[in-house]
């Protein structure tokens, strides 16, 4: 009796299981169909913008400019979100296309490269802007002067005290970037719900954020190697995570292409997006935040050494993987040691906690509570 009583319940128990599963795939869809969604349906021409960061008196912003299909406009919500992500599919970047970018009076020109991404440093020096937070920027082709986009673009606040500088892949969120089939499963196949967070890392970045006075808005620039097609699962991954809202997320492109499988290989990407960075926001100290997995430390020392006396210290997650790599990584702290520069390489979000609350960037109430929520 007891086993009959049973089977309604298992078969509701898959029902739900059913209803959850589909519920997934259309919030998955509706997240991917979005870059696609938000560009004009009747033109076949687009600006994807990203958010852009930097000072009162100088801005550094991104985005690409695109040919899309056109689409089709089915009653349903979902099956247009299916067919926007099909869209977006044979999306192709467009070169060569000259984009303008409009602020507080002022523009700043500049060409598409070969993927159709464009970047674009602003001197608002001579009219800066009236205070810090978000603003809007205004991009527009110059030959086609219909299609403009608002971008968002994140200005320092006047109490910011510091800027953090930060990898993506292990170091927020574990990706296995060490196993290539690890890593590319992770970042193509999992959503954002399904991604796993560094125990206490989001706690972390919430008190850098903080700063120790407890309201400092210090802004966080995420620069990871990602590509930029998974830019919408990761940007809603840090806001699951609750991450700042003070913070941008720069990736890079990988030029894959049916006829080119693999990444193009680009090893200065990182070091120029964090010049770029810092150059946006010279009044701002910097810290630096990466992982053992790749070259994060010496890309970070290269930047201490290119901006001396700019960076308050180095915080490398120690994933343990390999005795030499992590013998190496001691040894370049200990030469960035002799031109006063601080590179701690650590285990835990509760250890860089500790770090950072002895130099005083954020506060030690809050660094003993990342350490007990770790525990």
């Amino acid at each position: 009796m007891a086993d009959m009583e049973s089977i309604p319940h298992a078969a509701s128990e898959q029902r739900r299981r059913r209803r959850g599963v589909v519920d997934r795939l259309r919030k998955l869809a509706w997240l991917l169909a979005r870059p696609v969604r938000r560009g004009r349906r009747e033109r076949e021409l687009v600006i994807q913008p990203y958010r852009g960061f930097g000072s009162r008196d100088r801005l550094f912003l991104m985005g690409r400019v695109l040919w899309q299909p056109r689409a089709l406009s089915p009653r349903d919500r979902f099956t247009r979100d299916l067919l926007d992500v099909a869209r977006r599919l044979f999306r192709r970047g467009v070169a060569g296309m000259a984009v303008e970018a409009r602020i507080n009076g002022l523009r700043a020109a500049t060409e598409t490269d070969r993927d159709g991404y464009f970047r674009l440093d602003v001197d608002l020096s001579s009219q800066p802007l009236s205070e810090g937070g978000w603003h809007h920027a205004d991009l527009a082709l110059v030959d086609h002067p219909e299609i403009v986009v608002m971008a968002r673009t994140l200005v320092h606040r006047p109490e910011s005290r510091c800027l953090i500088v930060s990898d993506i892949d292990d170091t927020v969120v574990e990706t296995g970037v060490a196993n290539r089939l690890v890593m590319l499963w992770r970042l193509f196949a999992k959503g954002p719900h399904d991604r796993l967070p560094v125990p206490g890392i989001a706690d972390f970045y919430r008190a850098l954020n903080a700063g120790a006075g407890g309201a400092e808005h210090n802004p966080v620039v995420f620069v990871s190697r990602a590509p930029w097609t998974i830019y919408e699962t990761l940007d809603a991954f840090l806001r699951i995570q609750r991450m700042p809202r003070d913070a941008v997320l720069f990736l890079r492109e990988w030029g894959v292409r049916w006829y080119r499988p693999f990444a193009r290989k680009d090893p200065n990407h990182k070091a120029e997006l964090i010049r770029r960075v810092l150059r946006a926001a010279p009044a701002l100290p910097a810290v630096l935040v990466g992982d053992s997995g790749q070259e994060d430390a010496e890309v970070y020392a290269r930047i201490v050494g290119e901006f001396p006396g700019r960076i308050r210290c180095v915080l490398i997650r120690d994933l343990a993987r390999s005795p030499t790599r992590s013998a190496a990584i001691s040894a370049l702290a200990h030469r960035l040691q002799a031109v006063g520069a601080t590179l701690v390489l650590t285990p835990s979000a509760a250890d860089m906690a500790k770090v950072t609350g002895e130099l005083g960037l954020i506060s030690v109430a809050a660094a003993g509570d990342i350490a007990e929520a770790v525990a």
